[in-house]
């Protein structure tokens, strides 16, 4: 009876090992497999990987496109631009963020006070173009520094490049170039023939303003020009009041 006991109570905990290794090995699987595919094939989680950025930010309002891009793509404007990320973004996704703006310029107004902004208004209304796209570009050109001078003979609030540029803008004495006025009508002036030569897109035009407009084209994009767009782009949004702090000017 004793030996009988014995071999049932060692025969039940053999069975009661094999029971847990079989089930617990199903049941580590299951779990895995739970697992992997919440991340893997998660129909929310694959919509956002595929999801274009601007589809998965905050909506802005909708209103009247400035007059000087109406109709600058015909894009369907649903949301935000993502505000990260640009210097990386593809040439068509940076192309189109600029659209959004453009669509919307004439409702987007700068955030915060700037430096010789009575320049700036007065520019943007003499030439038609979008105020924060005047200040974004001396944001990044200059930091507001009307006395900034490059390595490269650009001077100024919008960096106008002496003699060849300045001469082509009508400002002829060097001197003048360091009056925040002046140099800020000069800029403004060179992106209304930008947006002329461009048919007022913005990515080519922003581009071509630091590149010049025979490095630039639909078909032809250098990678810093390229850079130099997405880099104002993120001045843009911080010009915006979207608080993104500007990356670090890498396109000079």
């Amino acid at each position: 009876m004793t030996m009988s006991t014995a071999s049932g109570f060692v025969l039940g905990f053999v069975a009661a090992v094999c029971l847990t290794i079989v089930y617990g090995d199903k049941l580590q699987n299951r779990l895995s497999d739970a697992v992997l595919g919440g991340i893997v094939d998660s129909p929310a989680t694959a919509d956002l990987a595929g999801a274009p950025a601007a589809q998965l930010t905050k909506p802005l309002p909708i209103g009247i496109p400035h007059s000087k891009f109406r109709g600058l793509h015909d894009v369907s404007i649903a949301a935000t631009p993502d505000l990260t990320e640009t210097a990386g973004e593809t040439e068509a996704g940076l192309e189109q963020r600029w659209a959004e703006f453009a669509a919307q310029a004439g409702t987007l107004v700068a955030v915060g006070d700037f430096p010789w902004r009575s320049c700036f208004t007065r520019a943007a209304a003499s030439y038609e173009l979008p105020e924060p796209l005047l200040l974004a570009i001396a944001s990044g050109e200059s930091h507001f520094d009307p006395s900034a001078r490059s390595s490269k003979g650009a001077v100024g609030l919008m960096q106008i490049l002496w003699p060849s540029t300045s001469r082509h803008l009508g400002v002829l004495r060097k001197a003048d170039l360091y009056d925040p006025c002046i140099n800020v009508d000069a800029g403004a002036r060179y992106l209304q023939q930008l947006a002329g030569e461009y048919d007022n897109n913005l990515h080519l035009m922003v581009a071509a303003y630091n590149y010049g407009p025979a490095r630039v084209s639909p078909e032809a994009m250098p990678d810093g020009a390229r850079g130099y767009s997405a880099y104002i782009y993120q001045h843009l949004q911080q010009v915006l009041g979207f608080d993104q702090p500007a990356a670090r000017r890498l396109y000079l």
